[in-house]
């Protein structure tokens, strides 16, 4: 993507605090996703 490491800790807090809810809600659907079709699968 081309940003440095100094960009990246220039950024300000709330478009991190943004981005960082985004993987975590990312996350959790896939993790949700994986479980219901863990046990559809009939899995124990």
């Amino acid at each position: 993507m081309g940003w440095t490491w100094q960009a990246l800790q220039e950024t300000p807090w709330y478009v991190r605090r943004y981005v960082w809810d985004l993987i975590c809600a990312r996350r959790e659907a896939e993790h949700e996703a994986n479980t219901r079709s863990y046990s559809k699968a009939g899995a124990p």
